[in-house]
């Protein structure tokens, strides 16, 4: 199955698409990163064809094709300019959204030429609020590095289990139950911090966990026996929406 965002559906001159492993439809061409959880974001216009560097996000003009990453609980994060010829691909696990891979890679897009105002996000299907538990000590983590995001706001997770947003195909497993942490809600604070407006955004709230088995989930998969599947999120621009 092919996931789609109604944001970017809206701008002329760009295709994308999350993808399920079991739908492959991928442009050909299509380039990668080695994904490390860090904060790296390269140009993929720059970078030979058959290499593949360390990396969380990729950047491209128009020039060379789609650009993607892969996930499987993580964020998928796919970007692209209104009014210029810019698209990103952006992987944000916990550890790279602590380590600040959203902030790098707005600052690295503006720094290219990129309108702020006119960039265009969306996170893709993701472990969702009401399957991500976590323990305190990993809230106490994020608190300590992060909680200057939240003082005017809630913090991104909560004590008891978030409704899922449509009905579980699967229920999660718990073990710890003392906290449910919001991978969206925490990308969102660092979207914003880094001057993106709310407006610019747009969520799709297809958890990987419990939504559908078409969705690969690192998590469900080490609670329960099935093989290992993943998203595919790409995104390119095929022609230039300014001429």
């Amino acid at each position: 199955m092919t996931y789609l965002s109604s944001l970017l559906l809206d701008i002329p001159g760009v295709e994308h698409g999350f993808e399920t492993s079991g739908n492959l439809t991928l442009p050909e061409g299509t380039r990668y990163c080695a994904q490390a959880h860090g904060t790296h974001i390269i140009d993929a216009d720059v970078e030979g064809r058959d290499e593949r560097p360390v990396a969380d996000a990729l950047f491209s003009r128009g020039v060379r094709g789609a650009v993607a990453v892969i996930t499987a609980d993580c964020l998928p994060v796919l970007v692209a300019s209104v009014d210029q010829p810019f698209v990103a691909a952006i992987h944000a696990g916990w550890q790279g959204l602590k380590a600040g891979i959203l902030g790098n890679s707005i600052g690295r897009l503006e720094k290219e030429g990129a309108s702020l105002a006119g960039l265009r996000i969306v996170i893709g299907p993701s472990i969702g609020p009401c399957c991500y538990e976590v323990n305190r000590k990993f809230v106490e983590g994020i608190e300590y590095a992060d909680s200057h995001l939240w003082q005017n706001d809630s913090p991104p997770w909560t004590p008891h289990r978030v409704p899922p947003a449509s009905a579980p195909w699967v229920e999660p497993e718990v073990t710890h139950n003392e906290a449910w942490f919001d991978l969206r809600k925490y990308a969102l604070h660092h979207l914003v911090a880094s001057g993106v407006s709310i407006e610019q955004i747009q969520v799709l709230e297809h958890c990987t966990y419990c939504h559908s088995a078409d969705l690969g989930s690192y998590r469900r998969r080490s609670h329960q026996a099935e093989p290992k599947s993943f998203q595919y999120s790409w995104i390119r621009r095929y022609r230039d929406p300014i001429c």
